[in-house]
């Protein structure tokens, strides 16, 4: 329906408002590992209270939540690749990460799918995102650790 399509582009909506703000925070002394940081917890309570939303006024502004969290990680990560590697390797590290990016956004729809025919629930879609979203920050703070976020310094060069 029109309103199922309208619902799915508020994310990118979210988004694309809010790059250039996330991409200016990240910009400021210590803020690109505080702007991913929070980024990837706005992603985990997006997705987790996305699973008891009832109402269309929730999801709508859940929906946002996630879309300026994908804002404040998706380049902000980029950055964190080439600030990790050697100049040399950067494009090369980048071309990876945007191609497992792009398999990831691939696979989703067939994986997402498969759980919803399964399952009858898009709930239980978004516990999946949830679980996945966790993993992603406890990921983020064994690379980095806890000292290291609090103290806002940037990606530990290799």
């Amino acid at each position: 329906s029109i309103g199922a399509g309208a619902l799915s582009t508020i994310p990118n909506i979210a988004l694309i408002v809010a790059a250039p703000i996330v991409g200016s925070l990240a910009d400021l002394p210590a803020g690109r590992t505080r702007v991913v940081a929070g980024g990837s917890l706005l992603m985990l309570v997006g997705y987790v209270l996305l699973i008891p939303a009832q109402s269309v006024v929730a999801i709508c502004v859940l929906s946002a939540l996630l879309g300026i969290s994908l804002a404040a990680t998706t380049a902000p990560l980029m950055l964190f690749a080439g600030e990790r590697f050697a100049h040399r390797e950067t494009g090369r590290v980048i071309a990876l990460m945007a191609t497992a990016a792009q398999i990831g956004a691939t696979l989703a729809g067939v994986v997402f799918g498969l759980i919803l025919s399964h399952t009858g629930a898009f709930q239980s879609i978004w516990l999946a995102c949830a679980i996945l979203a966790l993993i992603r920050v406890i990921m983020f703070v064994v690379f980095f650790g806890r000292g290291h976020l609090l103290s806002g310094k940037g990606a530990p060069s290799i």
